[in-house]
């Protein structure tokens, strides 16, 4: 187990995945990625919480066009932590 993880992620919808497998295998108490490539309006979305379950998430990206997804980072907290 590791306390803090930072992590290019390069594109969180091609990654998830792997992402899920960091979050299973290390299980960081606090991950941070950058290069998440998500649309503002996907932050909240089901499939962002159905990818790590017991993490809190919160995120940031630049408000662009769908079709233009860059940047973007996300902090993932251990919900035992957040709560």
């Amino acid at each position: 187990m590791e306390p803090i993880v930072t992590w290019n992620i390069n594109d969180m919808q091609n990654t998830r995945t792997d992402l899920q497998l960091t979050t299973n295998e290390i299980e960081p108490d606090i991950l941070m990625v950058q290069e998440t490539r998500l649309h503002h309006k996907q932050h909240k979305s089901k499939w962002v919480t159905m990818i790590v379950p017991r993490y809190h998430i919160e995120c940031s990206s630049i408000k662009e066009d769908i079709h233009r997804r860059r940047g973007g980072v996300a902090t993932l907290i251990k919900q035992e932590l957040w709560d």
